[in-house]
């Protein structure tokens, strides 16, 4: 192994990788192992240890980016192992977010029941006219949205087409995303028509 201790020894170790020299590189994995680790850890704290093994080859391939850039404005060990730091560190926030983000869409697609709503005539617990109900959703659409969420409701509703089909249909919405929009919508009808949770139908006046 080269002395790595010195400017002179970090110069050459630094070139030998820029030349993808596999033993420069066997190097200075071993060398700095520990300084990426626990960079890693100290962000992670306790997480599965294949978790943090792709995530310090993940630093080290960094290095390789934009034909070793990075690398080349290194100029003395201490660098190099600050720079370790600040992409290790980088890596394991990112892998942070990601994580957050699935759990919040785990919880979200959780939280919706496995059936969408009835056929409209069976939401009220009694036969109700069609084009009463959709007189009825020009009342509660609203927002910027409220085109796409017209279409959904009639995709599904009265043209008969699947939650899945109507997410394929290029409408910014995946599958949950559908049913989503239908449950919001069939809520909303329920108020506007008078209806009650508890099954009881209640004329709204009209």
């Amino acid at each position: 192994m080269s002395d790595y201790t010195g400017r002179k020894g970090a110069y050459d170790l630094i070139e030998r990788c820029v030349r993808l020299d596999s033993a420069a590189w066997e190097e200075l994995v071993a060398t700095h192992r520990a300084v990426v680790v626990r960079a890693l850890a100290g962000v992670l704290g306790t997480q599965d240890a294949a978790v943090v093994q792709d995530l310090e080859q993940d630093t080290y391939e960094r290095l390789l980016s934009r034909n070793c850039e990075a690398l080349r404005a290194v100029e003395s060990p201490a660098q190099l192992r600050a720079l370790l730091r600040t992409i290790a560190c980088n890596l394991a926030r990112d892998y942070l977010r990601r994580m957050a983000v699935r759990r919040a869409h785990q919880q979200a697609s959780a939280s919706m029941p496995d059936e969408l709503p009835p056929y409209p005539d069976e939401i009220y617990g009694r036969r109700l006219d069609l084009e009463r109900i959709v007189k009825a959703l020009d009342h509660v659409l609203e927002g910027p949205r409220a085109a796409r969420d017209a279409l959904v409701f009639r995709l599904f509703y009265l043209d008969g087409g699947s939650a899945s089909e109507i997410a394929s249909m290029n409408l910014g919405l995946s599958t949950k995303g559908v049913e989503a929009v239908l449950f919001r919508l069939v809520r909303k009808l329920r108020r506007y028509l008078g209806h009650d949770e508890g099954g009881a139908a209640v004329h709204d006046g009209g």
